[in-house]
């Protein structure tokens, strides 16, 4: 569970906004586990911007297994 986690921050911070030299905080992150997540399953990871300001974006991930069961679900916060 705690790498589909590491995943979903992972994900959130290549796509979070940048400073001036270009690095992202992760400010905040929740995540829920919703179903297991079994040896040689295949994860897709989905992102939908909630909320984007100027130094900071609010994004709700997704981690979808080959079966299309939603196995974790997460809220990150992001600032420059």
């Amino acid at each position: 569970g705690m790498l589909v986690a590491g995943f979903l921050a992972e994900r959130a911070l290549e796509l979070g906004v940048g400073d001036s030299l270009g690095r992202t905080r992760l400010k905040g992150f929740q995540v829920r586990f919703k179903a297991m997540t079994l040896l040689g399953d295949a994860l897709r990871l989905q992102c939908a911007v909630r909320s984007s300001e100027a130094d900071h974006a609010v994004l709700d991930l997704q981690a979808v297994n080959q079966r299309g069961e939603i196995v974790a679900s997460a809220t990150a916060t992001l600032s420059s």
